[in-house]
């Protein structure tokens, strides 16, 4: 490195929880504009749950009840 240079600053590590929900959804906009305001890594956890009040019938929703208590 040349003297007076700047030291490289490493990317930013951006991790973000995403089930679609509201608040997800803010989350990841702000980790967004985070990530294009900077050089960064960003890496979005895609969880896909059921929802609890949803109408779910048919198959597989006794196992998936059973699986989820």
């Amino acid at each position: 490195m040349v003297p007076g240079e700047a030291t490289p600053t490493p990317p930013l590590s951006l991790v973000v929880g995403f089930d679609n929900s509201e608040p997800a959804r803010r989350a990841l906009g702000w980790t967004v504009r985070l990530a294009a305001a900077r050089p960064a890594v960003l890496r979005i956890v895609y969880a896909d749950h059921v929802i609890v009040d949803s109408d779910l019938s048919g198959f597989a929703y006794d196992e998936m009840a059973t699986a989820r208590d």
